[in-house]
């Protein structure tokens, strides 16, 4: 499987309206730290299977979303649960770390 690209449509369809759990990366493209949490993501995609689903939002790209989701730095992660965030991760955290916090966030 690969992180899948959000746009606004595939944002409210896929992300808001799951109702399985959501891993969401907010990113940009200048970004050295998002292109580290990407590939973080992308394990962390493959050691989680199929309990959750993994979208990225370019916020450069896609600025509505980023506005709507209250980001101010990148990279964040939310994780959404029926719509509704219930976690978030602001910056670059080692990956065993993000792991555990994801790992709680889509089993409580």
């Amino acid at each position: 499987m690969v992180v899948q690209q959000a746009n606004q449509s595939s944002f409210e369809q896929e992300v808001l309206s799951s109702r399985q759990p959501v891993i969401c990366l907010f990113w940009t493209g200048y970004c050295s730290a998002c292109k580290q949490t990407h590939a973080t993501i992308s394990n962390m995609e493959k050691r989680l299977g199929d309990s959750a689903r993994f979208w990225s939002v370019n916020v450069e790209e896609h600025p509505e979303i980023g506005d709507a989701a209250g980001i101010l730095v990148v990279p964040t992660i939310i994780v959404f649960r029926n719509g509704r965030p219930t976690a978030r991760v602001f910056g670059k955290l080692p990956e065993d770390e993000l792991f555990q916090t994801i790992e709680e966030a889509i089993i409580s």
